[in-house]
């Protein structure tokens, strides 16, 4: 009669079956058995790492491409065994390598499923913003997913690494946050000050279109704008610097 020996690692969970009906169980056990009658079963109980890219789409349908992982190990494993076959491959002494790989299958589609009907409640700009809210939600649902549950499986972590919209929304914010920018820095006292995107058809010296006095602006190195300036101080006509943000002359 041949033997066969299987030797467990210390995160490996095993399960001897003789017959059909389980004979042994432990963590990193090593013993001989009968092939014939037989059948070995290890269930890996450390944690793993599984990253994951989705493009999903947001309330008001605009795409989105989530880009993170999830950190997850088996705790319960008589459920993840009688869910995925774990037996043994007697060449390579451990589970199948498809049975782990199944495994990740079904935990990241479980967290592509709660991620999708998280973007689908949200506009694009909350979840650009929101990224870490995203990451934390998903990760309290998938604790307590009955799927997982019934997989044996615990989700320790769920990471955010990026979550990207459209290349032209994400310049619409940027124009938008310089505009804000912008705003928040108008000198105390100005009630009015128009910020013209167009060029500027006329220059004069000191005097707007109708004729009046230019608005006084401080053009020097402690401009709030001199960041956006490229043409600081270069255009300089009656000891008046051209400001090419507030398209006029500074004082």
């Amino acid at each position: 009669m041949i033997l066969g020996h299987h030797s467990a690692g210390p995160s490996d969970h095993v399960i001897e079956y003789v017959r059909g009906r389980p004979v042994r169980e432990g963590r990193g056990l090593s013993f001989l058995y009968v092939p014939r009658i037989t059948r070995v079963v290890s269930v890996p109980l450390g944690s793993t790492e599984a990253r994951f890219e989705f493009r999903e789409r947001s309330s008001d349908f605009q795409r989105v491409r989530v880009e993170g992982g999830v950190v997850y190990k088996v705790a319960n494993p008589r459920r993840a065994a009688a869910a995925i076959d774990f037996t043994v491959d007697r060449t390579a002494g451990c589970a199948r390598q498809e049975a782990r790989a199944l495994l990740r299958r079904r935990v990241l589609a479980v967290a592509r499923d709660i991620l999708r009907d998280e973007l689908a409640g949200i506009p694009i700009k909350e979840a650009l913003t929101s990224a870490t809210n995203l990451g934390r939600s998903t990760r309290i649902r998938m604790m307590h997913s009955r799927h997982l549950k019934e997989l044996g499986v615990v989700v320790m972590a769920v990471f955010l690494k990026e979550v990207r919209g459209p290349p032209e929304l994400a310049k619409a914010m940027e124009a938008e946050q310089m505009d804000r920018i912008a705003l928040r820095a108008v000198p105390p006292g100005c009630d009015t000050l128009l910020v013209s995107r167009e060029p500027c058809a006329n220059l004069s010296d000191g005097a707007d279109d109708v004729g009046g006095p230019a608005p006084s602006i401080e053009c020097n190195a402690n401009c709030p704008f001199r960041h956006m300036c490229e043409d600081f101080m270069s255009d300089v006509r009656g000891g008046k610097a051209w400001c090419t943000l507030f398209r006029e002359f500074s004082v």
